[in-house]
């Protein structure tokens, strides 16, 4: 059976524009990064002293190694806590090292910072993929309160059209800290610890890559994993004027990664809604909505249906913030999922500018709509557990 967008939408929670005079829960806590993007403040700036009043605790996010723009947005934060009425004593500050990326994950066991709030507002426009996927990990595994994911979309997303053109013509496709495109060069690449995955060692792989504009992210990825197959991943954006993006990364990405040596933009494009699930495919490219975690999910499902009985599989998350959401869902769905990255060196100064919206994700009872998703993956689960209980 072929997964069903339309059970997932029924299933899970849609994307709302955060209202204007809405307050926030009471007795809840707030999670953000102090990223460099101006988009790192939407959420607060979009909130007033009243909406702010059940706000009882704060957690900010800094990044290692350090950046000066990031103590600018820093500043920047502080002050719009104080205009929110927010004590400085509720504010817990934690590092995040990009260089180091299995010690936050032991921090987050060990010293279990977010323990006491009754709702739980996760900012996930400043984080980092990684980051997003360990601090969902530890809501739903860990707080199991519900919460809201917070997502703020800037106005323009670098690099332009322009900036792109010119860089690629001299021959430059993100690997050096020239930084033409949105980052580079890339920290030794991990497996982190709650994403490890299970599968029978030596068993064939699938490593299935969101690519972006950096490509050494994937190479890093496909270092540490023995895959026999490869599923690249192209984010297609929701506004049109973007779409040259698609061929851009296509073409950033191009040579190298498939196993037998073709190019990405020579496989075919797999049409989601069409596939055939017991089809022995050979090499294939998947487009996906950039900005649709529902429509990710089920893109996702659907490669597992036709991997099932043939590959394992590794995704390596270097897509959009709400694709990483996806990703975090289908790894509840199918537990025996390995994630892999690498974190960028440095990012292009003009990653993104502005702030477009604000749009709130809100998740209610975690465990109900965990179990709900295994059986829409899997409907035979219920029938056999409708059989156990009349046992």
């Amino acid at each position: 059976m072929k997964p069903d967008k339309t059970t997932l939408q029924q299933l899970l929670p849609g994307r709302n524009n955060l209202l204007a005079g809405s307050q926030l829960r009471p007795n809840s806590h707030i999670i953000l990064a102090c990223g460099f993007e101006e988009r790192a403040l939407g959420f607060l700036k979009n909130l007033t002293p009243i909406q702010a009043e059940g706000v009882d605790s704060i957690t900010l996010i800094k990044y290692l190694p350090v950046r000066d723009d990031n103590d600018q947005n820093y500043d920047a934060i502080v002050e719009e806590f104080n205009r929110l009425g927010l004590s400085l004593n509720s504010l817990k500050v934690i590092e995040f090292n990009r260089e180091y990326l299995s010690d936050f994950y032991e921090y987050l066991n060990s010293r279990n910072p977010f323990e006491g709030s009754n709702y739980y507002y996760l900012d996930i426009s400043a984080m980092s993929k990684l980051l997003i996927l360990y601090l969902l990990d530890d809501l739903w595994h860990n707080r199991r309160k519900p919460f809201s994911i917070i997502y703020t979309e800037a106005c323009e997303y670098g690099p332009s059209r322009e900036e792109f053109e010119d860089a690629f013509a001299k021959g430059e496709t993100a690997q050096s800290l020239s930084l033409e495109f949105t980052s580079a060069g890339v920290f030794d690449p991990i497996v982190p610890e709650p994403f490890q995955g299970a599968s029978p060692l030596g068993s064939p792989r699938a490593l299935v890559s969101f690519l972006s504009f950096n490509k050494r992210q994937v190479i890093g990825a496909a270092a540490i994993v023995p895959y026999q197959f490869f599923v690249p991943i192209i984010s297609v954006p929701s506004d049109s004027l973007n779409g040259w993006r698609v061929d851009a990364v296509t073409r950033v990405n191009n040579e190298g990664l498939l196993v037998r040596e073709k190019l990405i933009s020579e496989i075919p494009i797999l049409e989601i809604d069409n596939a055939e699930l017991n089809a022995p495919y050979s090499e294939y490219r998947v487009l996906d909505e950039a900005d649709n975690y529902i429509g990710t999910l089920k893109t996702l499902m659907v490669l597992e249906r036709i991997h099932r009985y043939r590959h394992f599989i590794t995704i390596a998350p270097f897509g959009t913030k709400l694709q990483t959401l996806a990703v975090f869902l289908f790894t509840l769905i199918f537990p025996e999922t390995q994630i892999v990255y690498a974190s960028p060196l440095d990012f292009h100064p003009r990653y993104s500018t502005g702030v477009k919206s604000v749009s709130e994700i809100v998740f209610e009872d975690l465990m109900q709509l965990e179990d709900e998703l295994r059986i829409a993956a899997s409907p035979d689960l219920k029938y056999l557990r409708e059989l156990s209980i009349e046992e």
